[in-house]
This record gives C-alpha cells, sequence and structure tokens, in this order.
C-alpha cells in the first residue's frame, strides 16, 4: 500500500527528472555537478530510495532558476521570476528555513566525521604506543631474568 509520503516523494522525484530533461542532463552529469555520488543519484530517482534533503539542494544549487517551491511541493511556476519566484506563503517561508537547516545539517554531519576519523587515527596511535611500550617492558624484565 502507498502511503501519501511516498506519493510526494514520486512526484518530487519526477519533477527532479523533467528538469534533468529540461536541462539535458544525465543523472551522471547532475551527480558530478551537484557534488553527489552516482549511485545515490540513480537509486533515488529510480524509485530504489526516498528523494533526500541532499538530493533537493544539490537541484537547488545546480539549476538556481528552478523555483524550490515548485520542486518540493508542486506548486506554482517552475522557473523563477526574478525575486518574485517563491509564492510568498508560509509554506514557502519554511521551506526556505528547512532548506538553510538542511544545508547546515549537513555541513556539521561531514565535520563530526572528519573529527571521528581524526579520533579514530589518534586511538590507533596511542594503541600502537601502549603495544610498542609493553613490547619493550616485556623485553626488559626479560633482560633482567638473565
Amino acid at each position: 500500500m502507498i502511503v501519501p509520503d511516498e506519493i510526494a516523494m514520486m512526484a518530487v522525484r519526477k519533477r527532479i527528472l523533467h528538469v534533468l530533461d529540461l536541462y539535458q542532463l544525465s543523472m551522471a552529469e547532475f551527480a558530478a555537478r551537484g557534488g553527489l555520488r552516482y549511485p545515490q543519484v540513480q537509486q533515488v530517482l529510480k524509485g530504489g530510495q526516498a528523494v533526500t534533503g541532499e538530493i533537493i539542494q544539490a537541484v537547488i544549487a545546480c539549476f538556481e532558476e528552478v523555483n524550490p517551491f515548485w520542486l518540493c511541493v508542486g506548486e506554482g511556476a517552475m522557473m523563477r521570476k526574478g525575486e518574485q519566484a517563491l509564492v510568498s506563503s508560509p509554506m514557502a517561508d519554511l521551506l526556505a528555513e528547512t532548506s538553510g537547516r538542511v544545508h547546515d545539517l549537513l555541513a556539521l554531519t561531514r565535520s563530526q566525521q572528519e573529527m571521528l576519523q581524526k579520533m579514530q587515527r589518534e586511538h590507533k596511535q596511542m594503541f600502537d604506543c601502549i603495544l610498542r611500550q609493553r613490547e619493550e617492558l616485556l623485553r626488559l624484565r626479560a633482560e633482567r631474568e638473565v
């Protein structure tokens, strides 16, 4: 059974594919242009995974003429018309705010991943140092016993 959220995501997926067709870009070209991994884009746009905020952000960043409100909600004009591209409504305001927050969260997640990787490297270095010290102590103890 398809639930309303799945129907909405299918509609967003179709709008993204429509944009790619309009700009004559393949999924691989869009992935490269948007800084995304091709397998991720392919799975999302072929229906294997839900449309993510990262994909929507990439569409908005790559195709600045495309109206984000139309992309996400399906209302209004597909293309922006100067400064009045977004319909002035609470939904449009929420979309703009959410879009910014998604971008911030993605940056924070990347930062946390880098910090975790650094901590893992430091942990390994400390562990290796402890092992070397242990080996040195065992060697000294063996020398003393002789």
